[in-house]
């Protein structure tokens, strides 16, 4: 047995709802040793591991640790313990243990709390600011793009931003998105088929994700339109700023129950935003009142049901027509070959299986790709710090990595979701 009879569990004041474990101690204590997390052929936990090969940076490490901490083994600082800093340095918050770990231990949400626990005494580096805060970075940066642009090339300017001299900063695009749309025909967001919901990176750097989808949605004669562009809280969740991710969760919900009321379907391009919204921010905010909690307000189960993870009776009955008729036809001259990879947060919520049932309807051939993922959501890939990780085809067993870009073999198009490595996809 691991605890004995008179083994009392703590259970800490936390900013995140712990309460679907029995608090973050009990959160802790669901690891079971089995040490799943420590494959390295097959699946996406855990990355770190895959990478480095320490026990230290799986799964189960970081859950033992977390458990000393809190247990008070490692000192009286409890949660906020400085020597959990390295050990959870390297977790990229991928979600993939709360899928693929037999327990379903939710480390991201942890090592959020890690953060905003440690962090309310002691001071925060540069580079946290920068990042928690890129949507307000961004939104300067695009008044003046080929100055932000240039400056984000040298390696002063890559300093000042925090951001390793390895990598490589994104491009602020010369015309935003909503610039773009304005010379578009959408249809009003409550009144749309479909509306899209655009992340930061669309929004100033990539739109041409969006309006690619904007394409595809108006050549099966559907209405698309744009969502309120408010940001889902992704970089502040994930670098432990959680009073300010509260507050924004709030603004984010007052911008899109009208269209959760409505029943609009919401399409989120990007996996680290749609996780947000529908696993983080229910635990986050769901004491603040009606209308926002997850339990009784109305936005998020709509986003939900929206999503298809929890469909309605009617949109289910519809996918169930929708499979029984013709597939929607592939635009001319598509490839016939396709090759596609798996990301973190779409891996949690197993969102790759309708795009490769799409193209299979379609006689197309799929390669599946069963290596860890290289996008990572957020900003957790950038920034420079004391263990920031190495590019992965430079770690130790690099057999298991994605071949860098341009390395890849020759088998087809890519189809990805979401954004790899901060690298535009096509």
């Amino acid at each position: 047995m691991r605890f004995g009879p008179d083994h009392v569990t703590p259970s800490p004041e936390t900013a995140f709802d712990f309460s679907d474990f029995g608090g973050i101690a009990r959160a802790a204590e669901q690891c079971s040793g089995v040490g799943a997390c420590r494959k390295s052929l097959v699946g996406t936990m855990c990355p770190s591991y895959m990478a480095t090969r320490n026990e230290a940076d799986s799964t189960r490490g970081r859950a033992n640790a977390l458990r000393m901490a809190i247990n008070g083994q490692l000192g009286p600082e409890g949660l906020s313990h400085p020597s959990l800093k390295p050990a959870l340095d390297l977790c990229l918050e991928c979600k993939a243990c709360k899928s693929e770990c037999p327990t379903g231990v939710d480390m991201a949400r942890m090592k959020s709390e890690y953060l905003y626990q440690f962090h309310r005494n002691t001071p925060r580096p540069r580079h946290d600011h920068r990042f928690a805060n890129i949507r307000r970075t961004l939104e300067l940066a695009s008044k003046w793009p080929p100055l932000f642009n240039l400056a984000s090339q040298t390696r002063l300017g890559r300093w000042l931003a925090g951001i390793a001299p390895e990598r490589q900063p994104p491009q602020v695009a010369h015309r935003s998105l909503l610039t773009e749309c304005q010379s578009l025909t959408l249809a009003d967001p409550l009144t749309a088929d479909v509306t899209f919901f655009p992340d930061t990176f669309s929004l100033h750097c990539e739109p041409h994700h969006v309006l690619a989808a904007i394409r595809v949605a108006q050549s099966q004669g559907l209405s698309a339109g744009i969502a309120p562009p408010v940001c889902c809280g992704r970089p502040l969740i994930s670098r432990g700023f959680l009073d300010e991710a509260r507050l924004q969760a709030e603004s984010l919900v007052k911008a899109l129950s009208p269209l959760a009321q409505a029943h609009r379907p919401i399409v989120f391009l990007e996996p680290g935003c749609w996780s947000a919204v529908i696993d983080d921010l229910p635990h986050l905010v769901s004491l603040v009142g009606p209308g926002i909690s997850h339990r009784g307000g109305p936005l998020l189960p709509n986003l939900r049901t929206m999503g298809g993870r929890r469909s309605s009776g009617t949109l289910r009955a519809n996918h169930k027509r929708r499979d029984r008729a013709a597939p929607w036809p592939l635009p001319p001259k598509s490839p016939d070959r396709y090759r596609t990879g798996r990301r973190s947060h779409s891996a949690r919520w197993r969102m790759q299986h309708r795009p490769r049932q799409w193209l299979l309807r379609n006689g197309r051939l799929i390669w599946v790709r069963t290596r860890p993922p290289r996008g990572v959501p957020g900003n957790r890939r950038a920034g420079a710090g004391p263990r920031s990780p190495r590019p992965p085809w430079t770690c130790r067993r690099p057999r298991v990595q994605l071949p860098p870009p341009g390395r890849a073999p020759d088998r087809g198009a890519g189809i990805i979701d979401g954004r790899m490595a901060g690298r535009p996809t096509r």
